[in-house]
């Protein structure tokens, strides 16, 4: 597993809204997940530790080495920087006429980001794809697009699951959770959906309204008390918001998008 670390990070936009100031952490390996109100910086970060910004100060160091140093502009140089850590986008735009199990023949061909050939089926029946292996990338809906990119040593997930129904959330989950522990990755995501936090996530970085951030195990980051503190809303609110969601998505498209 890669070793991400902030040193004393600054990082903004606008300079006169500065997003992070002072981060200063070693990220938890294997199924970690960024926790917080909107508006705090987790998809920021989350940037920064895939090399993807460099900050405005300080350094993000992945195995001792510069982000800095990966930003180059050449096709080589975003592969090398892909090999290391690879990020899916909340809103991914990808584009091929290929149908998406052709796709998969490739990225297992290359042994890169699964390991074998062998991993297809097992990645196609666990994050159930079967029925969507005939469609094109532009024929998939928002919900089963980010299903399709996982992969890589340490991966970045920005809401992959924002618009998956919550049980088939759990057994993505489930999946994740052993490829982290079998395959030696990270597997870094923001969720706002606390339950699944609780029952998933092997750390926590919990990011607060006030600025402060904390990494750390579940059962302590995701208790009442620090998610209230957190938020500043009660705990309630937050189970209400995500249900409203929930409601939101059972209203949308089909699995073929719109």
């Amino acid at each position: 597993m890669s070793r991400i670390v902030f040193q004393a990070v600054d990082f903004a936009y606008r300079l006169d809204q500065p997003v992070l100031t002072g981060l200063s952490l070693e990220l938890p390996r294997g199924l970690c997940f960024f926790v917080g109100p909107n508006g705090v910086g987790k998809s920021t970060a989350m940037l920064l530790a895939a090399a993807r910004l460099v900050p405005s100060a300080g350094r993000v160091l992945i195995d001792g080495r510069d982000t800095v140093e990966l930003q180059g502009r050449t096709p080589e140089a975003q592969e090398e920087r892909n090999r290391i850590v690879s990020v899916i986008y909340q809103n991914m735009e990808l584009e091929s006429d290929e149908p998406l199990a052709r796709l998969f023949d490739v990225v297992a061909e290359t042994g890169r980001s699964l390991g074998a050939a062998t991993a297809r089926d097992e990645v196609t029946s666990a994050l159930e794809l079967e029925e969507v292996a005939d469609l094109r990338l532009h024929q998939l809906s928002k919900g089963q697009l980010p299903r399709v990119l996982y992969g890589a040593p340490s991966v970045v997930m920005d809401e992959p699951l924002f618009a998956v129904e919550p049980d088939r959330a759990a057994r993505i989950l489930r999946y994740l959770a052993d490829l982290a522990d079998r395959g030696g990755r990270s597997l870094y995501l923001s969720v706002h959906d606390i339950a699944l936090a609780r029952a998933h996530a092997n750390a926590v970085v919990l990011m607060a309204q006030d600025g402060s951030v904390a990494t750390g195990a579940p059962d302590e980051l995701l208790a009442r008390e620090r998610l209230e503190a957190a938020f500043r809303v009660p705990e309630g609110t937050l189970y209400e918001r995500q249900s409203l969601y929930r409601r939101m998505l059972a209203g949308g498209t089909d699995y073929r998008g719109s």
